[in-house]
């Protein structure tokens, strides 16, 4: 049975329309091939954002489907692109947020306490000169030094916005937070890649927009900054039509990614393949994550702890056997020729043996998957499927 038969199955009996979120595991690229088909068939009208921490999407930038489809791949690391702006500071929502994002960056309670008063300090300034608000770099490296800050406040003065009064009380509260715009300034670097770009990652269109995070293994922090960041554009356009695959390595430590797929909202078209699911989390932490996709497929699998997992992730079923026993006559007259041709010489008897639940699916047969046979698992419902 084809896997999307099966899915086109179990959809019928449900009353609302699905949305299939895809998570294939294992080794077959020929499964991997095949959905990632499917998944471009679905996005043509949306924004397909692809998280690659394996490093080889560019395998696929010569994929049938891509070329069928007249995608174009960009690299969203060009410089182009923002994530988001984590500086527009409107409620106290922005403010954790600013707040999530300077924990990344190992700021403590009292750097983050300063960093806040730091930026409303310079919305006040900009609210005096009758700006706007909505700060990003550029506005705030207009406030990198004593000296630039000293000359905003003395044009207020001087165009009669404030008083003296008001000049030195605002000379002195920039004292007391000017520390945090130094170490703000020292993460500027750091950021711009990422807040500085020119088009909203929302403006693809017909484009496969790829961020190769792998390109960042021995940087774990400029990860999680890059996944915070897209994960606040998720959450302040939730309705957006975005879609997401993520590309899962499937080995070593990587809370990052299994933080950002419980982290992002629940109606967000999300998609992963990984070599090994099962190695991203531990048992508990797994289940959270299995739980964000309505459609598990799992193919070969080179370790018997994974295959073992997909065993017990499949569930059990009743099996009834039956024993079968030989009672032989061995007395001399009982072992004719004749008797022993027709069987007369010894009672047959089947004996059916009470219900036992054993896996649906073994760990060995997974082990052995051949190309292109894996088992999907659509809300609860599992079958084995080959294409």
């Amino acid at each position: 049975m084809n896997y999307l038969t099966f899915i086109n199955h179990i959809s019928q009996k449900s009353k609302y329309p699905l949305n299939i979120n895809y998570l294939v595991s294992g080794i077959d690229e020929t499964i991997q091939d095949t959905v990632l088909t499917d998944i471009l068939i679905n996005v043509r009208n949306k924004n397909l954002i692809i998280i690659d921490d394996t490093g080889t999407f560019s395998y696929y930038k010569d994929h049938e489907s891509i070329k069928r489809y007249n995608f174009e791949i960009e690299n969203g690391f060009t410089g182009d692109y923002y994530l988001y702006n984590p500086f527009h500071i409107h409620s106290i929502i922005d403010i954790s947020k600013i707040r999530q994002l300077f924990d990344i960056l190992e700021y403590d309670e009292n750097k983050k306490g300063k960093l806040i008063s730091y930026l409303n300090f310079i919305i006040h300034l900009e609210n005096l000169e009758g700006g706007n608000c909505n700060l990003d770099i550029n506005k705030l490296s207009e406030y990198s030094t004593v000296l630039s800050v000293e000359r905003k406040i003395l044009k207020l003065l001087q165009k009669n916005v404030i008083t003296q009064e008001h000049q030195m009380i605002l000379l002195s509260k920039y004292s007391e937070c000017a520390s945090a715009g130094a170490d703000l300034e020292n993460t500027f670097y750091t950021l711009m890649p990422f807040v500085s770009g020119r088009k909203d990652i929302q403006s693809v269109s017909n484009k496969i927009l790829v961020f190769p995070i792998n390109n960042f293994d021995d940087d774990m922090n400029i990860k999680k900054i890059i996944l915070q960041l897209l994960k606040f554009e998720l959450d302040s356009n939730s309705n957006r039509n975005i879609s997401l695959l993520i590309l899962d390595k499937g080995r070593g430590e990587r809370k990052y990614l299994s933080h950002f797929i419980e982290s992002i909202p629940l109606n967000t078209d999300v998609h992963i393949f990984s070599e090994d699911i099962f190695t991203l989390e531990d048992e508990e932490g797994l289940s959270h994550i299995l739980n964000r996709f309505n459609v598990k497929i799992y193919g070969k699998h080179l370790t018997m702890s994974s295959a073992q997992s997909i065993e017990k992730a499949c569930g059990e079923v009743e099996v009834i056997r039956q024993e079968k026993t030989i009672t032989h006559d061995r007395r001399l007259f009982a072992n004719k020729p004749f008797d022993i041709i027709l069987g007369h010489n010894k009672v047959e008897s089947f004996v059916k043996m009470p219900p036992v639940r054993e896996p649906k699916y073994h760990k060995e047969m997974i082990m052995k998957f051949p190309s292109g046979k894996g088992i999907i698992d659509f809300n609860g419902n599992t079958t084995i499927f080959s294409l």
